[in-house]
C-alpha cells in the first residue's frame, strides 16, 4: 500500500468542507446577501432582500419605483467610487407568474431562457429607455459593466451590499 493513500481521502474531505463553507458564507445558505435597488423617483440606492423582484415599491413608497441596480467598482478605489451601470426590471407578466409560483405547492413552473430574456428589461443608468434583454441593445447594456477603472486601469467588479 502506498504511504500517501490514507491522507488523500482526508485532504478531499477537508477540501469539500472548505468549499462548502465558502458556498455557505457567500450567501448560498442562510443569510443571503441582499441586492442593490434604485428608487427612480427618490434617485437613491437602497438594499432589498434576495427574494425581492423588480420592480418593487421604492423607498419613497411609489409602486414599481424600485428597480434592481448593477453596482460596480474598482478594487483599488473603494466604496466611495461605487457606480451604477444599469437597471433591471421584470415585465409585469413574468413578475406575476414568478410570485404566483412561489406561493404554489408544486414549487412553480420552469421558465425558458428565451422567456426570461424577453421579459427582463434593462436600462442604462441615467436614461429612460428600457430594452428587453433578448435584444442586441439589451445585451449590449448587460455587457457594458465589464470596463476598466480610468484611474487605475484595473477591471471593475460587481459589488454586493
Amino acid at each position: 500500500m502506498k504511504k500517501w493513500s490514507k491522507p488523500v481521502p482526508v485532504v478531499a474531505l477537508l477540501t469539500a468542507l472548505a468549499a462548502g463553507s465558502v458556498y455557505f458564507f457567500r450567501g448560498a445558505g442562510h443569510g443571503q446577501p441582499g441586492k442593490y435597488f434604485y428608487d427612480l423617483s427618490e434617485q437613491r440606492l437602497y438594499v432589498a432582500g434576495p427574494e425581492v423582484l423588480p420592480p418593487d415599491v421604492g423607498i419613497g413608497g411609489a409602486p414599481d419605483d424600485g428597480v434592481e441596480a448593477l453596482v460596480v467598482r474598482c478594487p483599488k478605489c473603494g466604496r466611495s467610487k461605487n457606480r451604477i451601470v444599469y437597471l433591471t426590471r421584470l415585465t409585469p407578466e413574468l413578475r406575476q407568474r414568478i410570485l404566483a409560483d412561489r406561493g404554489s405547492e408544486s414549487g412553480g413552473a420552469a421558465y425558458s431562457r428565451a422567456e426570461v430574456f424577453q421579459n427582463t428589461l434593462v436600462c442604462r443608468f441615467g436614461e429612460d429607455v428600457w430594452y428587453p434583454l433578448s435584444t442586441d441593445e439589451g445585451k449590449a447594456i448587460r455587457d457594458s459593466w465589464a470596463t476598466t477603472c480610468p484611474e487605475h486601469g484595473e477591471p471593475v467588479e460587481p459589488v454586493m451590499p
